[in-house]
């Protein structure tokens, strides 16, 4: 995976604040979903951010809430309990895919950041460049490495 430096792609809210200054909003934002399905959550709930914790598992040592656990939690539906987000019909299909975006999204950047641990600076940038003879420099970036885990990376396909 090839990164670039135009970052636009990763926002498609845009919010004017009261000062007129635009503001974009990122996919991982606690308040995205709700400012982009005003209709599914009617009050504005908080989504998925980082710092939320994970309670009841006293066993785990991270101690955070991934984004795949907090969009189980609320795609399942319960007793007694009305949801108004599962009874959205193609608003509701439209959301699961968005979340199943921000999900993949949340997962590539966290390999994005911990490179180390792949073994990333032995493949990437310039060494890679030169090994293959170009001289110009206009192909060179930053190589990210994506582990065998990541479902559909080349090391994946691989592995299976």
């Amino acid at each position: 995976m090839c990164q670039s430096d135009d970052r636009s792609l990763d926002y498609d809210i845009v919010i004017r604040m009261k000062d007129g200054i635009p503001q974009r909003v990122n996919k991982l934002h606690s308040q995205y979903m709700s400012l982009q399905y005003p209709l599914l959550f009617l009050f504005g709930e908080h989504g998925w951010s980082p710092s939320l914790p994970l309670a009841g598992d006293e066993s785990r040592s991270d101690r955070r809430l991934t984004t795949g656990m907090f969009y189980s939690y609320h795609l399942h539906d319960r007793f007694n309990t009305h949801t108004h987000l599962l009874r959205g019909g193609r608003l509701f299909q439209q959301f699961l895919v968005n979340a199943y975006v921000c999900i993949k999204q949340n997962r590539l950047e966290y390999i994005q950041s911990h490179q180390d641990l792949f073994r990333g600076e032995y493949l990437q940038g310039i060494h890679d460049a030169i090994t293959r003879g170009d001289m110009i420099g206009h192909d060179i970036c930053k190589h990210t490495i994506l582990p065998s885990s990541f479902t559909g990376g080349p090391r994946y396909m691989y592995k299976h």
